[in-house]
């Protein structure tokens, strides 16, 4: 295991510029020089540094700076869509830590872990949100692997209506007209916090699991001046 205290220690000393670094496959850890135009707000590494470590890389490792004056609704580790990108590019798992100056975060990893604990998740956009919890659900229940969603801006997609019609066929999923014979698994498009089938929940025993701030399970009755449309997995 790397020296936690030792990672953290470098963190904080680089806030409030984004820290980026690698734990190299011995756990040694490697501080580099953030290049980016503006370190408080992004991170960039010097392709030398890749170079020099190359094939010994364990983890590739930055800092979200947390900006107390600013509310901020998202957890502070939440990945940006360019950090989804830039590990597919880098093929090596990320930990994205957050900090405020004094404490540092335990981190995330990209790619995400599935799991099968679907209570009681904290929300992250691309670790812990409604489609993900989907994921893992068909993945463990019902052993089928659902295609990764189209990463999209989540600032956006959050304040939007109908932001899974035009997924709905593309990701194996027909709709349903009724609610009759309802089976485990099938899925529900539902409002949610002000705003027109932005949200998904899926059947399961007569209740409904969905992320909200934490995965949950509810009765199914508690949805049903919310619930838009009914879908299934067709393949």
């Amino acid at each position: 295991m790397y020296d936690i205290d030792e990672l953290q220690r470098g963190i904080i000393n680089n806030y409030p510029n984004e820290s980026c670094g690698f734990i190299l496959q011995d756990n040694s850890i490697v501080f580099c020089f953030n290049i980016a135009e503006d370190p408080e707000k992004a991170f960039k590494i010097n392709p030398a540094d890749y170079i020099k470590h190359i094939g010994k890389i364990k983890y590739l490792f930055h800092s979200h700076c947390v900006d107390t004056n600013r509310a901020n609704p998202l957890d502070p580790r939440t990945p940006s869509v360019k950090d989804m990108e830039g590990q597919k590019l880098t093929g090596v798992p990320w930990l994205i830590f957050a900090t405020e100056g004094w404490t540092v975060s335990d981190p995330i990893t990209l790619p995400r872990t599935p799991n099968t604990n679907y209570l009681d998740r904290p929300f992250i956009w691309f670790i812990n949100d409604c489609y993900t919890l989907v994921q893992d659900y068909y993945k463990f229940e019902l052993d089928i692997e659902l295609k990764t969603y189209v990463l999209n801006d989540y600032n956006k997609v959050r304040k939007s209506d109908k932001v899974f019609d035009e997924f709905i066929e593309d990701y194996g999923f027909t709709e349903l007209l009724t609610l009759d014979d309802l089976q485990n698994g099938d899925l529900f498009i539902i409002d949610n916090s002000g705003f027109t089938e932005n949200h998904l929940a899926i059947y399961h025993e007569g209740c409904l699991l969905h992320q909200g701030l934490l995965s949950c399970k509810e009765p199914m009755e508690n949805f049903m001046t919310q619930i838009k449309k009914r879908l299934r997995y067709v393949g």
